[in-house]
């Protein structure tokens, strides 16, 4: 390849066409016009190797005006074939060695670069850490950063979620660091940055400008908050061990991370509710009638004030595993077919683990999970029947429906409060507690909450409502 990219094999071919074809051909402007030819083809096409040979064989036809013209034109047509073949084998070993390269560059990224983050990876660490080993700089840092929740963020709101999180966590850590070291995702959540010829300070400049720029993210994307643990070690012996560094920060990541556990769990949640405001997944007026009511309720049920606060705490949050469904089953305004309805079940299930990891949803996260139970044992998820399932959760049912009945939905209009008690008293003992339902609607009546809604043609359920009590 390298003998015909520099154009030799015009030069190896000449010889033996010269013992082949007759003499006469081989003039020094037909011989030089093929060499011409071969060369310019491998470098830039037929059309640019054509004109530079016919230029050169016209001079030399000038200067050598002792031969026939119709000699040396048959020469050249002789030789055409010959050096286009040879023009042709160049530009394809050309381009085969090019391609060849390009591979062997892409493999060699490829092994050292993360295909996600398209930072550094767990082998270049490798490889960079006897590099500075052997290179023995004055000093050494060594930042582990770890993102917060990862596996949460997956689990609820899906691994999409997560790689937008782990490239966020990225960009940012690329944008402080600079070229003062090196960055490379070592594991699914875990970056380590070597900062060679740092000393403390300025490993500690890194890590608040980190924390910083942190900082300003949430402040300014609410939506998709970030939090990183980091820990830092440096060292100035002249026996360096960069695994040992690593070691040491890494232990000091993971005190930062206990630390700021509480911290972490509680901004999860703020970024899922705010996601959850940003998708419609809940409004501002439904939570606040939901909580009125089911306060109501709960104070009329003789139940405790900390069971009431839990209670207002559950009406706000008992939905927030639907951002964990896509908006294409959410929103969908058919009927869903049955992998959609497992789909959209599984909300109950992603609830329950963003409000364990809540310090302060803790309290509530089994109501979370067994909110969509019903009286007869055919809810989901767990299939739970008649006082199995918690009390708080049979309460919830009957006044979210409620609600959901008498308040306007896009693809129907509210129902009166009387035709809504119809429902409710209609469904109990299938969907809904008996007990729960006759207490409700004695409230209704009694207390003359009926005039807080007063009769308005009726109005949707919500939409994963509307299979739940039937006839809507």
């Amino acid at each position: 390849p390298m003998m015909l990219r520099k154009g030799y094999i015009g030069l190896i071919l000449l010889p033996f066409l010269g013992r082949v074809l007759p003499v006469p051909f081989l003039d020094g402007a037909g011989l030089l016009a093929v060499l011409i030819y071969s060369l310019c083809y491998g470098r830039g096409g037929g059309l640019f190797a054509a004109v530079w040979s016919a230029l050169v064989t016209t001079v030399m036809y000038i200067l050598q005006s002792s031969i026939p013209l119709e000699l040396h034109l048959a020469g050249i047509i002789m030789f055409f074939p010959v050096a286009w073949g040879t023009g042709w084998a160049m530009d394809y070993a050309r381009r085969k060695q090019l391609a060849f390269e390009e591979m062997e560059d892409q493999l060699r990224y490829l092994g050292m670069h993360d295909p996600l983050t398209k930072i550094y990876n767990r082998a270049y660490f490798e490889l960079e850490s006897e590099r500075l080993e052997k290179a023995r700089p004055d000093s050494v840092g060594v930042l582990v950063c770890d993102v917060d929740g990862l596996k949460l963020i997956n689990d609820t709101l899906g691994h999409e979620a997560g790689d937008k999180i782990l490239v966020l966590a990225c960009n940012l850590l690329k944008e402080v660091v600079g070229d003062q070291g090196s960055i490379s995702r070592i594991d699914g959540d875990e970056f380590v940055i070597l900062l060679p010829n740092l000393d403390q300070t300025g490993v500690e400049e890194i890590s608040r400008g980190i924390r910083e720029s942190e900082a300003h993210h949430n402040q300014h994307n609410t939506e998709l908050s970030l939090s990183i643990s980091m820990g830092s070690a440096v060292t100035r012996q002249p026996n360096l061990n960069i695994h040992q560094l690593f070691k040491e920060a890494d232990n000091n990541m993971y005190r930062e991370k206990l630390h700021r556990f509480h911290s972490t769990r509680s901004t999860l949640v703020q970024t899922v509710t705010s996601m959850m405001k940003a998708r419609d997944l809940v409004t501002e007026d439904h939570a606040l009638r939901l909580m009125d009511l089911i306060t109501w309720l709960a104070r009329l049920l003789g139940m405790s004030e900390r069971s009431i606060t839990e209670m207002s705490l559950f009406a706000e949050f008992h939905d927030i595993g639907k951002v964990g469904i896509p908006d294409r089953i959410l929103f969908k305004e058919g009927v869903l077919t049955p992998p959609e309805i497992r789909q959209m079940q599984r909300h109950c299930e992603i609830g329950y683990r963003i409000a364990r990891s809540s310090r302060d949803l803790t309290a509530i996260a089994d109501w979370i999970l067994k909110h969509h139970e019903w009286w007869n044992g055919t809810g989901y998820p767990l299939g739970l029947k008649g006082e199995e399932i918690p009390f708080e959760c049979r309460v919830l049912a009957v006044v979210d429906a409620y609600d959901a009945m008498t308040n306007d939905r896009p693809y129907r209009k509210a129902f009166t409060h009387r035709e809504a008690l119809g429902e409710l008293r209609r469904c109990a003992g299938v969907q809904f507690d008996p007990f729960v339902v006759e207490r409700f609607a004695a409230m209704l009546e009694s207390e003359g909450k009926i005039h807080m809604f007063p009769d308005r043609g009726p109005v949707a359920i919500k939409s994963d409502r509307k299979t739940e009590i039937p006839g809507f």
